[in-house]
């Protein structure tokens, strides 16, 4: 157990490694993130099932329950994503989420948010998904938190589509808020450690139709929690 474990730890590392080398050379970068998105679910026993139509540009508006969130619909899809700057500065992802298109977003300090919100109107102007976790932080799954509205404004402004995605978890041994769910005040390298010894993850993905923009921010944020909420439902036992 504990030898497959340190094979499967070095194999994250060197894909890393490796990704980031290859990801500052190419151009496409989505592309390269979902070959990559998928060779991490191999190594991690990752299965993913779809449902709804995969988004092909627009706003994609998910719950979020942690980083293994980001591998999930990138191997379903070539996109970009918003993240929390913290995420930057963290061991192996932070490294590899730098070369993926994704937009850091530091909520603390204003000055931030401009240039953030100028990297996301470029995405979405590229007709790329851009996946936004609107909760603001991971939990534990067992409710959505309520969607902050600040980040929708792009997708407003460029009338961008809008998608409501639902995301969860199952494991045929042990504890999916505990294990596979990322929040609180867990640490990374652990976390992963335990992750990466599980014989079998599965994820189920939910897409709901797209719909165009209406109504201000808050309007939008509280018609796609209803959206998730909703899709939250139909969880298949």
């Amino acid at each position: 157990m504990i030898l497959r474990q340190t094979g499967k730890f070095l194999l994250f590392v060197i894909y890393t490694l490796t990704a980031s080398v290859t990801g500052f050379l190419t151009r496409r970068r989505a592309a390269w993130t979902q070959r990559w998105a998928q060779r991490y679910a191999r190594l991690l026993n990752l299965t993913v099932t779809v449902s709804g139509g995969i988004p092909r540009r627009g706003l994609v508006a998910a719950n979020h329950l942690g980083y293994l969130d980001i591998l999930v619909i990138a191997s379903v899809m070539p996109c970009a994503f918003v993240s929390k700057h913290e995420v930057r500065r963290w061991p192996l992802l932070g490294r590899l989420a730098t070369h993926a298109n994704t937009v850091f977003l530091n909520r603390a300090h204003i000055r931030d948010l401009a240039p953030a919100v100028a990297q996301m109107k470029h995405r979405l102007a590229q007709k790329l998904p851009l996946v936004l976790f609107p909760e603001g932080t991971s939990s534990d799954g067992l409710r959505i938190l309520p969607f902050r509205p600040s980040l929708l404004q792009p997708a407003c402004e460029l009338a961008a589509p809008l998608t409501a995605t639902h995301l969860s978890y199952q494991l045929d041994r042990g504890s999916v808020p505990d294990e596979v769910c990322y929040w609180g005040d867990m640490t990374l390298l652990p976390h992963l450690w335990n992750l990466l010894g599980k014989p079998a993850i599965r994820a189920q993905v939910r897409f709901a139709p797209p719909s165009a923009p209406a109504g201000d921010r808050k309007q939008l944020a509280a018609r796609l929690h209803a959206e998730v909420s909703r899709l939250s439902l139909n969880i298949r036992e």
